[in-house]
């Protein structure tokens, strides 16, 4: 028998297997496209999209009961060469005795040589400037949350992260997206978030005996078609959220607990921004963090 005719068997015999158990060679599955998203992310110069967070329950301040609503929503854009982010948007509350009020926020981030400069506003009149270290910080980790992005890409692909693809494509606009559900356990999250401060010369961010048990977070992943690259992602990290809110607040006489805690990063767009830069009127007008108080400034205190 001819060699040809042999192949010519063999690969009728893998089609027709492949047919009974309802796949496709060229089907893409959620592995498949995460490892091109993962190539995809190392050009990426730039990107720029929408932030929006949602926050529900109950707070408690000095024995003062309270329900807690915060919501955001923001402008994100940055640049990986310069390492400038910048953020701009509103953020709202409720807050006893003072009632509704809506803040304008604005931040502005640079990291060079290993070292991560802020400048914030709470009115876009005061700016505060705060810096902290951020060694081995590279050039791929400038885009924000990029490590922990990465880890959890990571960790579907080896298969720790169980990523479900939906069977049929969606519209995002008038682009085509594929979605994937992804539930992360507690455990893992620790995981990625330590190495994520690792990697930034971060670690004692999260203490050592912190229980990540629990603190699961669901993620629902759009990726372009076209582009293979996210087009939005939506976290619920209620849980998350209890766990990290009440560690930070502990030691301040403020108990808060979340009811609902969602993050969504949306509108997502890649490689459209040449330059970014902080405006000189930030950087001479700024003050140290140490100095003043963000939330006095813009509440008039």
């Amino acid at each position: 028998m001819k060699k040809s005719r042999i192949i010519a068997i063999l690969l009728a015999a893998v089609m027709a297997l492949a047919s009974l158990t309802g796949c496709s060679l060229f089907k893409p599955t959620a592995v498949s496209i995460t490892k091109k998203v993962m190539k995809n992310l190392e050009t990426v110069k730039s990107v720029k999209g929408n932030i929006g967070a949602d926050f529900e329950g109950p707070a408690s301040v000095s024995g003062m009961e309270f329900d807690l609503v915060l919501n955001a929503d923001l402008e994100l854009e940055a640049v990986r060469d310069s390492g400038i982010s910048h953020v701009k948007g509103s953020v709202g509350t409720e807050i006893p005795i003072i009632g509704s009020i809506t803040l304008p926020v604005e931040s502005y981030q640079l990291t060079q040589d290993g070292v991560a400069v802020a400048y914030s506003s709470m009115d876009g009149k005061n700016w505060v400037k705060s810096t902290s270290d951020k060694d081995n910080t590279q050039e791929t980790e400038k885009l924000p949350d990029y490590k922990v992005m990465l880890g959890i890409l990571q960790k579907i692909v080896s298969g720790d992260i169980k990523a479900v693809l939906a069977e049929e494509t969606e519209m995002k606009g008038e682009r085509e997206v594929y979605r994937m559900d992804i539930n992360v356990s507690g455990e893992l999250i620790g995981d990625i978030l330590r190495a994520a401060d690792e990697m930034s010369g971060e670690g004692s961010s999260i203490p050592e005996d912190l229980d990540f048990t629990g603190a699961d977070a669901g993620i629902v992943l759009y990726v372009y078609k076209d582009e293979m690259l996210p087009a939005s992602v939506t976290v619920d990290c209620t849980a998350l959220g209890n766990l990290l809110i009440t560690e930070r607040l502990s030691e301040n006489d403020v108990s808060v607990s979340a009811n609902k805690f969602v993050v969504t990063m949306d509108n997502l767009e890649y490689n459209t921004i040449d330059e970014l830069k902080i405006p000189e009127e930030v950087i001479s007008s700024a003050v140290d963090s140490a100095d003043t108080d963000l939330f006095d400034n813009a509440l008039g205190m």
